[in-house]
């Protein structure tokens, strides 16, 4: 199934149930920071109320992470509701519209045209919302040594545990060391 939908293949009242997996190559993630490694299963009912399309269901796909510290790669499990409300595009913005502040409810729509909907960018965005602030391969990880470079959870290196400090700051360590 695609991710574009016809709204005319949206029944009115009990609506379209969705069920299916859509290949990591149809999202364009960062590979640098992080890549899906398994497909993108979404399951959920897109239903109808006059020219609203509603969307409620579970996004669930796999990922692989940096080490927020060591940059060691992390798997990580999306398991996320997802809720959008579709409405059709009014033209375009203007400059005072462009400009205006959103509020929560304005996260949850997207607009259609054409009498069809895309479910990428909802999807897309669930995905990347569900992605943690931090990501550790391990709760304790050292992470890699500023001077040499060398993965402190793997072996250790003889650099000082304090580097040299900069000489325009260097009064503050005094400072700091007199207190």
């Amino acid at each position: 199934m695609s991710l574009i939908i016809q709204l005319d293949d949206i029944p009115e009242g009990a609506g379209l149930g969705l069920d299916f997996v859509e290949e990591p190559e149809y999202f364009e993630m960062d590979e640098s920071e992080c890549s899906l490694n398994s497909g993108v299963h979404i399951k959920g009912v897109l239903t109808k109320l006059g020219q609203e399309i509603f969307l409620a269901g579970k996004i669930k796909t796999g990922m692989n992470l940096s080490c927020s510290r060591c940059l060691k790669t992390v798997q990580f499990s999306v398991d996320s509701d997802i809720s959008v409300c579709f409405i059709p595009q009014k033209g375009s913005l203007n400059e005072t519209e462009a400009d205006m502040e959103l509020s929560n409810s304005d996260l949850e729509v997207e607009y259609y045209s054409d009498n069809k909907i895309n479910l990428t960018p909802p999807v897309y965005d669930q995905i990347i919302l569900s992605l943690p602030i931090v990501t550790l391969c391990q709760i304790d990880c050292k992470g890699i040594c500023s001077h040499c470079g060398k993965n402190l959870n793997a072996e250790t290196c003889d650099c000082k545990e304090e580097g040299d400090i900069d000489p325009r700051l260097a009064i503050l360590k005094n400072l700091k060391d007199n207190l």
